[in-house]
């Protein structure tokens, strides 16, 4: 059985003001997708333009993190994600 292969991405200016503001960076925001105890929401409020989505979760550091991104399957065992 393979894994699932989860490729995420994040715009460069909006980590560089995320980590600023909130202290996190976005690679490490990117571990909550990945946490198996992770609850993930739709965002209907906020999904107008496209499908978004909230996760709450642990980040690797053991932070818990909220994180808004999107998610787009890309395959049958594999997906992309954006953080916004």
């Amino acid at each position: 059985m393979s894994a699932f292969e989860l490729e995420v991405q994040w715009d460069p200016a909006k980590a560089r003001r995320n980590l600023a503001k909130h202290q996190v960076s976005l690679a490490l925001a990117a571990t909550v997708l990945h946490d198996p105890l992770s609850i993930t929401v739709f965002d209907a409020a906020h999904s107008l333009v496209e499908d978004r989505w909230f996760t709450l979760g642990r980040a690797e550091d053991g932070r818990l993190l909220a994180v808004a991104h999107t998610f787009e399957a890309t395959g049958p065992a594999s997906a992309r994600a954006r953080i916004i």
